[in-house]
């Protein structure tokens, strides 16, 4: 009989197998995901067509994409690489950084728009940027380094001093408080020494009487009982007067004890009152803008936590806009950066004021605003920034007597899943890097 071939055993992986192989994918996976991120970076600068294709890859590395989004984007960024080789091909010049020392600058002045510094540091933020818009050596960017690092060493001793005196001012309350305790303490005392004496006088007055009692039974003549009788009330009434004069020092005592202590306690509300204003001064200058006058990144940090956190329990609807001012940086260059900073307030007090009291906007670094759009669903959010984008396409802004043309793009996602802040604000950046390359002037769902 003819043998039947035999098939083959099935391979078996056991599971903590599979679960160690599906690790070192992902690790792999991430490392190498990490490492074509910092390769973009590297490569940026050659020529804006690279650049483009390069920040499409960026922001689908960023939104953690899928291997087929990121093989799309394979086509264009070979043909961007092959124009560089190409003698004939014509090749638009890079408009950002060309070098290491023009992309320090970038990410320094970036750095400048996310410190949290006081008001008073503005025109010295505004000195340092204009200084790395202008490098041009590696020479200019150190020596803005310097500069930025006498700010922030300026700017931590002006927070210890501020500290100090904080300290000092508690140090005084506390001072004022032990006040308050030994008033305290000297009442119970008071309280106390008021009730001895009143024993002490119960005591005296009851011994008088019952020596008196034992007169009257004792008595064998009128005119005897008549005297021990006057002797013993005399007595009891010198007892009783110096009961009183011991009560009315100690009320003396008291009242002048009372007036002092109602004057320091005076003197404690209105020194703890000008405290608290001058933290809440001092929190409200730590988180608004000094260019712009709406809250900064660090009211922005803030404010996300709270909201995303109260998103997490309720799950009420919620939309995060990504705004950003279109060609910015060629306004900055051709009319200078006070027409800029100017824009920059004109546009933020804009989306500031015709936004609900319950909605949030804030200046999140650069021309880049980041807004909150509370119990908003996705329609009417982009309804609300259309409204807003033709507004100030309308704006007629002028420097100088002279019109300039300003116009914005903005990206809007929703919260919803498993979403975190940064998620959810990477597909709103995402969707305004996407209403840019697509000409700009409007706003797109993410």
């Amino acid at each position: 009989m003819p043998v039947e071939p035999q098939s083959p055993a099935p391979v078996r992986i056991a599971p903590n197998e599979i679960a160690v192989h599906e690790q070192a994918w992902l690790a792999l996976e991430q490392a190498l995901r990490r490492l074509v991120g910092h390769l973009c970076v590297a490569a940026r600068g050659q020529s804006a067509e690279l650049d483009d294709q390069l920040g499409r890859v960026a922001a689908v590395l960023r939104r953690r994409a899928p291997a087929p989004d990121i093989e799309a984007l394979l086509g264009g960024l070979h043909r961007a690489i092959s124009a560089l080789d190409d003698p004939d091909a014509t090749l638009r010049p890079c408009a950002g950084p060309s070098s290491a020392f023009g992309q320090a600058a970038a990410f320094l002045t970036r750095l400048l728009d996310r410190l949290a510094l006081e008001t008073r540091a503005g025109p010295r933020v505004d000195e340092l940027k204009a200084m790395l818009a202008e490098a041009t050596s590696d020479v200019a960017v150190a020596e803005a380094i310097e500069r930025m690092a006498e700010l922030v060493n300026e700017q931590l001793q002006a927070l210890q001093r501020d500290r100090g005196e904080v300290e000092r001012t508690l140090a005084h309350v506390n001072s004022q408080l032990d006040e308050v305790a030994a008033y305290l303490f000297g009442e119970d005392s008071d309280r106390e020494a008021s009730r001895q004496s009143g024993q002490r006088l119960e005591g005296e007055v009851g011994e008088e009487l019952a020596r008196l009692g034992e007169s009257v039974r004792a008595a064998q003549e009128l005119e005897a009982l008549r005297r021990d009788v006057v002797a013993r009330t005399t007595a009891i009434l010198h007892h009783v007067g110096e009961f009183r004069s011991r009560e009315t020092e100690r009320l003396s005592e008291y009242r002048q004890r009372a007036k002092r202590m109602r004057t320091r306690i005076g003197e404690l509300e209105r020194e703890t009152k000008a405290l608290q204003d001058s933290l809440r001064r001092e929190q409200r200058l730590s988180t608004t803008d000094a260019l712009t006058g709406i809250p900064n990144r660090l009211a922005w940090d803030q404010r996300i936590a709270h909201e995303y956190a109260r998103w997490k329990r309720f799950s009420r609807t919620m939309c995060l806009v990504a705004w950003d001012i279109d060609r910015f940086k060629a306004i900055n260059d051709t009319y200078g950066h006070a027409a800029g900073d100017k824009l920059l307030y004109v546009v933020a007090q804009h989306l500031a004021k015709h936004i609900r009291e319950v909605d949030f906007v804030a200046r999140y670094g650069g021309e880049e605003f980041a807004m909150l759009l509370l119990g908003t669903g996705p329609e009417d959010a982009l309804r609300v920034c259309n409204t807003l984008r033709e507004r100030i396409a309308r704006l007629n802004f002028h420097y100088r007597q002279k019109p300039i043309p300003v116009t914005v793009s903005c990206g809007i996602a929703v919260f919803q899943g498993d979403d975190t802040p940064e998620t959810v604000f990477e597909r709103a950046d995402e969707a305004m890097y996407r209403a840019k390359r697509q000409g700009r002037n409007q706003c797109m769902m993410g």
